[in-house]
């Protein structure tokens, strides 16, 4: 889904990591607040495995039109497949930028991301589909964080491995863990996740948890960013069943809610 994410005022981080504090994401330098004016740069997420618009301009000069509007960081959704896969990229999706001619997959995020970030702009990266194709539905069963065709260890292999790909860049701020968690019909069965319930099948915060430790495991200074039940619009379990981190990593947590 190509949609706006706007958290508040600009303000561009430096060379430094983020950290939380209460309802504040503070460079971890200077203590100051850093604010997201973000944008979602799809296509990776999709069976094209690339971004979208490389058609019609190159990467480069795409990622300096979204800084000039006055955009400070990009969301950036691929797949598990991409990740796990790395499947070739479709000739036409690229037609207008020729450093990807021939590639795959993990070519085009390395490429996009290093413009992006030489831009300056901070780099979100979101765990949006298991299956390269367009979200979101209740259909496409990719509600989960697993399905028939990627298990929860695959889902936790493309976060290690996608983070740890660019751990040392700083601009990489932080990962969305998994995109709009909803029911999802898996073998014939109707499956809705909840907050906190202890099934292993049913309970996201239980696997965003685990999601968490992959991401920190390969990178300690992300943050890691959950999102809410029901198409992410719904954090109410957060009240009676937060996200716990592994002890030592720090202030790194984010909720994330979309509204439309």
């Amino acid at each position: 889904m190509n949609c706006l994410t706007v958290f508040a005022a600009l303000s561009v981080a430096s060379n430094a990591w983020l950290v939380t504090k209460s309802n504040q994401i503070l460079n971890e330098t200077t203590g100051e607040p850093v604010h997201f004016n973000s944008i979602n740069w799809y296509g990776l997420e999709s069976g094209d495995f690339c971004v979208g618009g490389l058609q019609m301009r190159n990467a480069s000069y795409i990622a300096r039109t979204i800084r000039d509007l006055k955009f400070n960081s990009v969301r950036v959704p691929y797949s598990a497949q991409l990740v796990l896969s790395n499947p070739p990229i479709p000739g036409f999706v690229v037609s207008a930028e020729p450093k990807l001619a021939g590639k795959n997959g993990l070519d085009c995020l390395d490429l996009v991301v290093d413009e992006l970030t030489a831009q300056g702009l901070m780099v979100i990266l979101d765990v949006h589909m298991l299956d390269g194709g367009w979200c979101c539905s209740k259909t496409d069963e990719n509600g989960l964080w697993y399905n028939t065709r990627w298990s929860e260890e695959d889902w936790l292999s493309a976060l290690s491995k996608s983070t740890a790909r660019f751990a040392k860049n700083p601009l990489v701020v932080g990962v969305d863990i998994k995109n709009e968690l909803r029911e999802a019909t898996l073998n014939g069965h109707t499956i809705s996740p909840d907050w906190g319930s202890g099934n292993s099948a049913t309970d996201w915060a239980m696997a965003a948890e685990k999601g968490g430790a992959a991401v920190l495991a390969s990178n300690p200074n992300a943050l890691v960013i959950v999102e809410g039940l029901e198409f992410a619009g719904n954090l109410t379990g957060v009240a009676t069943r937060p996200i716990r981190l592994p002890s030592g990593s720090g202030n790194k947590l984010v909720y994330e809610s979309h509204e439309y």
